[in-house]
């Protein structure tokens, strides 16, 4: 089963990678836009950025908001992982967007954080979409998709898949009026 077949299997961790400023926040909230049509979705994000940043583009996504449950990690506020397993399990997450994983693991080394991330996709039935800045930093991950700019348009690759044959690179602009759009 899958969110988006190839990338992003539903019931594991995939994890999204590229330099600061290259779009990986769009292709998360693009996620979280078509997962929230049928499910719910946790995004693990800093509430500062959500009023200027996410509202807004899951808005112009046409995302179901009210399928979208925003958990703070912004740096000082913990966040227990038996308190979002149980989160997960009571709003039935179909995804979780943990944006950046850099973020959200403070204290604790990335690849632990992204194997317990791994561990809590098996144990709670969901996927998990970890977004980071440093590359290869991927652990345990079933797939790993890259991120890239060429020119106007940013480019995404499967660079690995534990789940069957990597897909083809999708290519996206980020359109005026805060729109992301994917290549034809």
């Amino acid at each position: 089963m899958w969110i988006w077949e190839p990338y992003i299997p539903a019931q594991g961790l995939t994890v999204l990678e590229g330099p600061w400023s290259v779009g990986k926040t769009w292709v998360a909230l693009a996620m979280a836009a078509r997962v929230s049509m049928e499910r719910s979705v946790l995004l693990l994000t800093d509430k500062a950025d959500w009023g200027c940043i996410v509202r807004p583009r899951l808005d112009a996504m046409a995302a179901n908001v009210k399928n979208i449950w925003g958990v703070d990690i912004s740096p000082g506020e913990p966040i227990a992982w038996p308190r979002l397993g149980a989160l997960i399990r009571e709003k039935q997450a179909g995804i979780v967007i943990v944006d950046t994983v850099e973020l959200f693991a403070k204290t604790l080394a990335t690849r632990a954080a992204l194997e317990r991330m791994g561990e809590l996709a098996a144990e709670c039935d969901t996927a998990f979409l970890a977004v980071t800045a440093l590359p290869r930093k991927t652990g345990p991950a079933q797939s790993i998709l890259s991120l890239r700019c060429d020119g106007e348009r940013r480019v995404m690759t499967h660079r690995r898949s534990s789940m069957g044959p990597t897909g083809p690179a999708q290519a996206f602009n980020i359109a005026d009026g805060g729109r992301m759009e994917w290549a034809v």
